[in-house]
């Protein structure tokens, strides 16, 4: 159960929007490969091993989350668009829509955001949707469930993006688990 509660933190929290500079992006994908071996490995105190990698990707994120494309501290509408987006990601459909709900203009909005986060707003908010989707394919959910879930309003749409994102369809996805 607590690793299902640390997964969910992962995925709330998205380090896969954020472009990772070196050696934190080096770091982040070793501690992924490990935790992949550990998860198909019987090691003794593998959850343990498991969780201090976990740990470790919570950090490398925490400390992107607090930084900048610049390597400045970020700011405070920065990290309310972040906080709405990982919070509404499944109600919010559009630039636009999260623009009218933030009650600022899209055009600045998107700016202001690719200027602190290196990312469009659009390609933010895709890559959470995804990256969620994919951890509910991961669980259990059907292709169908987690593109709805996640809010996408056509599963063929779905189905091409994450093909995009992940070089597989999602139901060659689901065949991996």
């Amino acid at each position: 159960e607590a690793m299902k509660d640390i997964r969910r933190a992962l995925l709330d929290a998205d380090v896969s929007v954020f472009k990772l500079k070196e050696p934190q992006r080096t770091e982040y994908f070793e501690c992924v490969e490990a935790l992949r071996l550990l998860s198909s490995g019987t090691a003794k105190y593998k959850d343990m091993n498991m969780l201090s990698f976990i740990i470790r990707m919570l950090a490398i994120m925490l400390d992107e989350c607090q930084t900048g494309a610049d390597g400045t501290a970020s700011d405070e509408l920065c990290s309310k668009i972040i906080d709405m987006i990982n919070r509404d990601y499944a109600s919010i459909s559009s630039v636009r829509e999260l623009a009218e709900r933030m009650n600022y203009s899209e055009n600045y909005l998107s700016q202001y955001f690719k200027s602190r986060i290196n990312m469009g707003l659009h390609e933010f908010l895709t890559v959470k949707k995804l990256s969620v989707a994919a951890a509910k394919i991961q669980m259990g959910a059907s292709v169908t469930e987690a593109a709805f879930d996640c809010g996408f309003g056509s599963t063929a749409y779905f189905i091409r993006l994450f093909k995009q994102k992940y070089g597989i369809t999602p139901g060659k996805y689901s065949e991996n688990r």
